[in-house]
């Protein structure tokens, strides 16, 4: 049996012994929507009948509230391999007075995201990076939630304004007056999509954070040609959030935009710094990561844009894929202690001083 399902049998004979109505009980744990706990006392009858498998902590503690459970009848319930995870979570949540300093989230949020956070990062400091940015983001979509707007009484005047110069037979101000209303529209659209890609953020979502991302690209960028460098752009700040704040979902979106970059690049130079993103994407966050999986993909794409890359051609994008390739494949020689690894490493190191001689390329030199 589940976990959810168990605490939905505790939660009914709790319920029951309190002579409870469903109603009741949703009234206690959502509040009075004004249909006195009607509208909500299918969600209890779900959980209490085993329907919500994983209850959120969140909800969790709302029901704990309501029926006086506490924390041990709760654990009783979950099994050996779940408890790492809720560990992780009350230790999180032990630091939230001091991340919450000059946040207005509700507690709930709070849980609510510590808890998303702690079951996919297992190192406490780096999930408390986690945590510390996902709060961040959740008071940045809580501002842009509360800027008020009337489009719908906008929209109503702009047509009764384009209505009046028409019957006064002014169709000229009258397109400029659409004109005026469409561009006002694009920039409350625009705003919209700002706070989708900030909540798809902050629930760690990569493809509809991506989706929301190309939606609101033709709106920042008119000229599509010019669409793969600003996704590039976009690229780079999420990569430099994932390095300054060391916190995995920017990393992820950096790959997965890279990636976007790949499939969308027109010319062997855009598929070639694409490539070379993608390596450096997935070699960040895999040098920060226990599995060999992602530097093993950016050794991948490294080679495959030194296919596209050629000394002859491309002679300073070579030496930086070259250089590039090195450092994942060390990374990768010493956790395997692979002689073969880091020979490989040495030859692409070599391959990048070919080209970055200490005349030419001083700096550049000294770093390889």
């Amino acid at each position: 049996m589940s976990f959810g399902a168990k605490f939905g049998l505790l939660v009914k004979g709790k319920r029951e012994a309190r002579g409870w109505s469903l109603a009741n009980l949703a009234l206690e744990v959502f509040g009075d929507d004004g249909s006195l706990g009607e509208s909500r006392k299918g969600d209890v009858h779900k959980l209490e009948t085993g329907q919500t498998a994983k209850p959120r902590a969140s909800t969790i503690k709302r029901y704990c509230d309501a029926l006086g459970i506490s924390q041990d009848d709760v654990d009783t319930l979950r099994s050996p391999d779940q408890m790492p995870s809720v560990t992780q979570m009350r230790r999180l949540l032990a630091e939230r007075d001091h991340l919450k300093a000059g946040k207005t989230l509700t507690e709930l949020q709070v849980i609510g995201l510590a808890e998303r956070v702690a079951e996919n990062i297992p190192d406490f400091d780096a999930a408390l990076r986690e945590l510390d940015q996902a709060l961040t983001v959740a008071e940045d979509l809580k501002t842009r939630s509360q800027q008020t707007s009337n489009h719908a009484d906008f929209i109503d005047k702009v047509f009764a304004e384009v209505q009046r110069l028409n019957d006064e037979d002014n169709p000229d101000e009258a397109a400029a007056t659409l004109q005026r209303a469409y561009d006002e529209g694009a920039a409350q659209q625009a705003r919209l999509l700002d706070s989708l890609i900030a909540q798809h953020a902050l629930r760690q979502d990569v493809d509809a954070t991506l989706n929301a991302i190309l939606a609101k690209l033709p709106m920042d960028v008119p000229d599509p040609s010019k669409h793969f460098d600003a996704l590039r752009a976009i690229r780079y700040d999420y990569r430099q959030q994932g390095l300054t704040h060391g916190t995995r979902f920017p990393s992820l979106m950096a790959i997965a935009l890279a990636e976007t970059c790949k499939d969308r690049a027109q010319s062997k130079a855009e598929k070639g710094a694409a490539l070379n993103d993608l390596g450096i994407a997935l070699s960040e966050l895999g040098t920060r990561e226990d599995s060999p999986d992602r530097l093993n993909a950016a050794v991948k794409a490294f080679d495959s844009a030194l296919e596209v890359y050629t000394k002859d051609a491309l002679p300073m994008e070579w030496a930086t894929t070259q250089n590039n390739l090195g450092i994942a494949l060390q990374e990768l020689g010493k956790r395997e202690d692979s002689p073969d690894r880091l020979n490989a490493a040495v030859k692409a190191f070599d391959s990048a001083l070919e080209v970055r001689t200490k005349n030419a390329m001083p700096k550049d030199w000294a770093m390889t």
